[in-house]
């Protein structure tokens, strides 16, 4: 990139600024419930629960809710394989802790995302149901 505008004109550059500004900003709360009703009406998931995380003090005891990087939704899909789903507001990312968490339930053969809009976790799901074309067929629906 050359310069402030990384080689673009003053009108490229302009019009960039006013798409940035334009783009509606969803709080993590709102996209996390959007999500929630995502899973529950998505026929792939056999069963889905809420990863409460977090620490609160009980007298002297101090009690830890999951673990850092934990993600916000986790299920089971119908084919048996695990599910792990980070919700975050818009434009934002995983953590470092949430992003290793994530790496290690795909290497693991589940199926992890972080996402930021319900409608591409509505569309990641619907090709997650889809059989792979060259898997055996015992494992196709």
């Amino acid at each position: 990139p050359k310069g402030k505008r990384g080689g673009m004109t003053v009108e490229q550059d302009k019009a960039r600024r006013q798409e940035r500004r334009a783009r509606i900003f969803v709080s993590e709360a709102r996209v996390l419930r959007a999500c929630m009703d995502v899973i529950e009406a998505h026929p792939a998931v056999a069963l889905w629960w809420r990863q409460q995380t977090g620490a609160v003090k009980f007298g002297p005891r101090f009690v830890k809710f999951s673990f850092r990087g934990a993600s916000d939704l986790m299920a089971v899909l119908q084919c048996g394989k695990f599910l792990a789903v980070e919700c975050k507001a818009t434009g934002k990312r995983a953590s470092p802790e949430q992003a290793a968490f994530l790496d290690n339930v795909n290497d693991a053969g589940g199926a992890a995302g972080c996402f930021d809009n319900p409608l591409k976790l509505k569309d990641w799901l619907d090709g997650l149901s889809k059989p792979a074309q060259n898997a055996p067929k015992s494992l196709r629906s």
